[in-house]
C-alpha cells in the first residue's frame, strides 16, 4: 500500500495535517461508509464490527481502481477546502 499512498497526499499536501488524518479515517458515503484509508488498503479496520457486502466488493476491487476512487475523494477534499480558505 505505501506505493498507492504517494499521489493522494500530494494532492492534500497543502492542507493541515488535522484535515489529512480526517481525509484518511473519515467514512465517505461514495464508500459506502468506508474511509479513504480502508479503500486503499482493500481491507476494513480491525474495529469495524461488520462488512456490508456492498463495502466487501469496493474493497475487493484492483488497487488502481482503489486508488482512482480514492485520489477523486482527496480531489474533492482539496477543492473543498480550497473554496472555504477562498
Amino acid at each position: 500500500m505505501p506505493e498507492l499512498i504517494g499521489p493522494v497526499l500530494a494532492i492534500l499536501s497543502d492542507q493541515p495535517t488535522s484535515e489529512i488524518h480526517a481525509f484518511w479515517v473519515s467514512s465517505v458515503d461514495e464508500f459506502n461508509e468506508l474511509s479513504p484509508a480502508e479503500m486503499l488498503a482493500g481491507q476494513s479496520f480491525e474495529t469495524r464490527v461488520e462488512v456490508h457486502p456492498s463495502q466487501q466488493a469496493l474493497l475487493d476491487l484492483p488497487a488502481n481502481e482503489r486508488l482512482r476512487k480514492v485520489l477523486a475523494a482527496a480531489k474533492w477534499q482539496h477543492r473543498g477546502m480550497a473554496d472555504i480558505a477562498g
